[in-house]
């Protein structure tokens, strides 16, 4: 095929605004999809569609694109069972420092699970140093201390006397 030459009349083209359905784009509605974007578009609804556990998406690319906003509206426009869906939430094991515990929630409780966590722990952070330094504590814990030098004395005295009897003192 050779090249011709293009003619001024052939490189523009005037829209009829007279025979477009409305008078702005704000009467019409919003497209809902990524324009330009059918390849990706497709991978992620391939991706969307393996059920094997154990895969992710993974979209890369310049800020922008639309990559979070064309995911999103997969997932919106593509309802899943909520009933297969756990929080999976990962606690301190103090048996074992190095495992932590694993628990599976109800979807959505883990978001709860950690809001209800926070609030115990700043009511403790109040409530311990209450709990050490009150007069009932010093009680306690001196009554403890006396408990404690009569059962060392107790057995410090029974030890004199069987050294004795023995004639190891």
């Amino acid at each position: 095929m050779a090249i011709q030459r293009l003619e001024a009349k052939k490189l523009y083209h005037a829209a009829e605004l007279k025979k477009l359905p409305c008078k702005s784009t704000k009467e019409l509605d919003p497209i809902d999809e990524i324009v330009g974007q059918e390849r990706a578009q497709k991978a992620v609804e391939f991706a969307m569609s393996i059920k094997e556990k154990g895969y992710n998406i993974y979209a890369i690319g310049q800020n922008g694109l639309g990559k979070r906003t064309m995911i999103l509206r997969y997932l919106s426009r593509h309802p899943h069972d909520t009933e297969a869906l756990y929080d999976w939430c990962y606690v301190a094991n103090f048996a074992d420092t190095r495992t932590p515990q694993v628990l599976k929630l109800p979807c959505g409780m883990g978001e709860k699970l950690k809001k209800d966590v926070e609030k115990l722990i700043s009511k403790l952070v109040k409530a311990i140093p209450m709990a050490f330094d009150n007069e009932l504590y010093f009680g306690r814990a001196d009554k403890l201390k006396n408990d404690l030098s009569r059962k060392q004395q107790v057995e410090l005295q029974k030890l004199s006397e069987e050294a004795k009897e023995k004639a190891l003192a």
